[in-house]
Formats: structure tokens, sequence, C-alpha cells
């Protein structure tokens, strides 16, 4: 039989700190990726008009609100979900619910290139509405400039005031993550060393 002792014991707490900083964020990043991956798969993709029941991940029409997905890795945590910048305040209305203001009507200018090369309108059809085409000679942009002109700025219309039942995402992604979300820190310390 053999016996053994532990006659002193050291611990280096500082180093063990910062490697444990430098570590994470790597590690938070890959985690962020993976949670957007997993929320990104529970948007579907469906023809407009097809709607998600109440308590299931919405349908996309576009592909909007998946691409708006993003994450931001710190050095001590890491955010994820649809930017605001991306498809405004909708996200947020889908995974809690809720009621999406109405949206004014709107002038909008047209943006004509009215030179060679560009586009512009070049006649009027039956219902007034300006045609449209690439300017190729200098009569043509003559022509557009002086209809150009002639057209108010079109209307864009409003939206009315919707309601949305809850059709969480993220926090199904992040139930379905977090089983996984440990393992992305094995070995995260030796690789700092």
């Amino acid at each position: 039989m053999i016996g053994m002792a532990i006659k002193r014991l050291r611990f280096n707490a500082p180093l063990v700190i910062n490697r444990a900083r430098n570590a994470a964020r790597p590690v938070l990043a890959r985690q962020g990726a993976y949670l957007r991956g997993i929320a990104r798969r529970l948007i579907r993709r469906r023809k407009s008009g097809v709607v998600a029941l109440p308590g299931q991940p919405p349908y996309t029409h576009t592909g909007a609100l998946k691409r708006s997905i993003m994450f931001a890795a710190g050095s001590d945590s890491v955010v994820i979900g649809p930017t605001h910048s991306g498809i405004g305040r909708i996200g947020h209305t889908h995974e809690f619910g809720g009621v999406e203001a109405a949206v004014a009507s709107r002038n909008r200018k047209a943006n004509w290139q009215l030179m060679i090369g560009g586009h512009g309108p070049i006649d009027v059809d039956a219902s007034g509405d300006p045609v449209v085409a690439k300017l190729r000679t200098t009569a043509q942009v003559r022509r557009a400039r002086k209809l150009a002109r002639t057209f108010p700025h079109s209307v864009v219309p409003g939206k009315p005031k919707r309601r949305y039942p809850a059709r969480p995402f993220m926090g199904p992604a992040l139930r379905a993550a977090t089983p996984e979300l440990p393992s992305f820190w094995k070995d995260a310390l030796r690789k700092t060393a």
C-alpha cells in the first residue's frame, strides 16, 4: 500500500480569473451564434397571408425577421435577438404579443435618375400614371424632366393599428439551447494558457 499526503496546495486565483476573462468572449460569441441559429430555424418561411398559430413561432414572408436576428458578445454577456433597425418593433411584438401602432400615410418622392443611362418617365398611361423606362437619348432626358415636374409626390398608404398574439421564438430557442450551452466552456481555460 502506498500512502500520499498533500503538504502544500497553491491556488493562483488572479491567474484563473484572468484566463476565465480571456476565454469568456469567444465562448459567449459561439454560444450566441448557436442560439441565433436555433432561433432562425424556428421561424419558417410561408407565403403571404399565412400566419402562425398563437404560441407558435411566427412565419416570415420575406425573410426579414430571420435576417434581423443578431447577437453581440461582450466580455461577460451576450445579447441575442431581432434588431430594431432591421424590422422595427415587430420582433418584440411577436415574442410577447401586443399592439403595433398605426402607421400614417406619407409622401414619397420618386427617385428617378434623369440622365442618360438612368431611368425616368417617358410617357403617361391611360390611368395617368407615369410610364418609366431607361433613358437612352438626350431627347428622352428632356422629356423625362418635363414630365417629372408634372407628377406630384406619390402617397404611400399607411397601416391601421394591428393586434398580435404572442408568437415567441427567442424563448423557445433559449430553452432548446440551454442543455448544450455549458459544453462550449469545455477546455476553454486551457486554450487561453
